[in-house]
């Protein structure tokens, strides 16, 4: 559903189910990871108080945010050629392309959005029911 919002909203004139399909599966491999890592923050700092949460946020966006995105960029430039006739050169260099020029705007985006969402999901949603 993400990516099909994010097509849409950059004026895609047509879907592009491939592009879904491979944000899907990293999305899919990546939930898991991302849902033992907050189960950690929650046994290493447990509890919502200011001097807990902070921290425990914080550690939890620089994690996810600089591990995430970047290996977003790779997965998805790596798993489109895959599906095509991958000229792993290209590849290579649109990947390298890719992540310098998208890399620190999509940092900034990331913090702007999921800070407030990863405050929200430890301080107000209970862990059992926390499912990212």
């Amino acid at each position: 559903v993400g990516d099909a919002v994010a097509q849409r909203s950059a004026g895609e004139k047509q879907f592009d189910p491939q592009r879904n399909f491979v944000s899907a599966a990293y999305n899919g491999l990546a939930s898991p990871a991302f849902y033992r890592w907050y189960q950690l923050m929650d046994r290493l700092a447990p509890g919502v108080a200011i001097r807990t949460l902070v921290p425990k946020v914080l550690a939890s966006q620089l994690v996810t945010t600089g591990l995430n995105n970047p290996c977003y960029l790779l997965w998805c430039n790596v798993a489109e050629a895959a599906c095509g006739t991958a000229d792993w050169a290209a590849v290579r260099s649109r990947t390298t392309g890719q992540l310098r020029r998208e890399l620190p705007n999509l940092y900034g985006s990331s913090m702007l959005f999921w800070l407030p969402v990863t405050g929200a999901s430890y301080s107000l949603v209970p862990d059992h029911l926390r499912v990212l």
